[in-house]
């Protein structure tokens, strides 16, 4: 897929479980960490609504406290990733998670890719508890090796009954 990190396999992953989620047109499906947009494209073919992206359209906004990561990496400005994608099928929201998130949204299905221990945590806070029940919240870097506070940051918060190993280094969080 253009523009997107994920191999196929992971695509064919990730859109099992989108499609396998709860949704109603009451519900926010989203991607959380976008870099240069392939990968909700990709989703884009399979939502019966918008798909609201969630970036700091800057990188990743500081080092990662445990893993390889720095500040700056991934950076995509928004009006390429906007360019790429259009406005048609996406809400773009521009800044730090998990501040840009709105307290209302309640969320069906989340494809987060935020690369360090801090963000992902940070927003797995706030997140888990916008999730509907049959949602589901799929994690990439999970147990990579250059990304080792994703699957810290997961493992604090969810028992291993909640994690379905989808592909490798990709984990769904059952809601």
């Amino acid at each position: 897929m253009e523009r997107s990190l994920l191999t196929d396999g992971k695509l064919r992953a990730l859109a099992s479980a989108f499609v396998a989620s709860k949704w109603s047109p009451s519900t926010i499906v989203a991607e959380m960490g976008v870099y240069q947009g392939g990968t909700a494209k990709f989703l884009a073919g399979f939502a019966l609504s918008k798909i609201h992206l969630f970036d700091t359209f800057a990188g990743i906004p500081e080092d990662d406290a445990n893993g390889q990561h720095k500040r700056g990496e991934f950076a995509e400005a928004l009006c390429e990733v906007r360019k790429f994608l259009g406005d048609d099928d996406f809400v773009y929201h521009a800044g730090l998670l998990p501040e840009t998130i709105p307290p209302d949204f309640r969320f069906c299905f989340i494809h987060m890719d935020l690369d360090t221990e801090q963000s992902t945590g940070a927003t797995l806070d706030v997140v888990m508890h916008q999730m509907i029940p049959g949602g589901c919240i799929v994690m990439d870097d999970w147990h990579w090796h250059a990304c080792p506070g994703v699957t810290a940051a997961v493992e604090k918060r969810f028992t291993p009954d909640r994690l379905v190993e989808i592909s490798p280094n990709q984990v769904k969080i059952l809601f």
